[in-house]
Parts: C-alpha cells; structure tokens; sequence
C-alpha cells in the first residue's frame, strides 16, 4: 500500500468507520456524541469516486501540487462522510434508541 493511500485510511476512512463500528456493536451509549476534527470545507469538485487514490494525477501534477490533492480529497470525502452519517437529530436518535 503506498503512502499516501495509508494517510487516507487512517486520517479520513477512520474517523467513519471507528464511530459507525462502536454504534454498531452498541459500544456507545445512546446520548453519545461523536465529534469529527477535521479541517473540512474546502473540496476537490472533479472528484472521480473511482479513483480515489488519484492514480490519473500523478503523472499530471507535481510532488506539492499532488499533496494539495490529496487534501482536498481528504476534505471532500470527510464532509460527505459526516454529512450521511448525521441524519436530522430525531431520526438519528431514534434509531439508535435514545427517544425522539
């Protein structure tokens, strides 16, 4: 696994699929709440979901310009990973059994 595909698992596929997992194996209590700390906002709009490890920009894009990249797909994929796993608040605490 190169580099940089290790970094995307650890500082964005993470901070999904830990949470997910502790709601899943009813690890959290129902109140919890799961706080994501990221630098989010900024995006890469032509982002290509088949090619998240950005195979076609390597030979396009020089060693910094590729980092910046790979930031921004950083902070697409987090906001979309927080946007679809935050549903409005009662239906969220509804299905984990919290009220609601």
């Amino acid at each position: 696994m190169a580099r940089y595909e290790r970094g995307f698992a650890v500082q964005v596929l993470s901070r999904f699929f830990i949470p997910r997992y502790l709601s899943n194996v009813s690890a959290l209590a129902p109140t919890a709440k799961v706080i994501c700390v990221a630098n989010a906002g900024v995006s890469l709009d032509d982002l290509d979901v088949e090619d998240l490890c950005l195979e076609s920009r390597k030979a396009q894009y020089g060693r910094t310009r590729l980092f910046f990249q790979q930031s921004f797909r950083d902070s697409s994929v987090l906001d979309s990973f927080v946007q679809a796993s935050n549903p409005p608040c009662s239906a969220f605490r509804r299905r984990r059994g919290g009220g609601g």
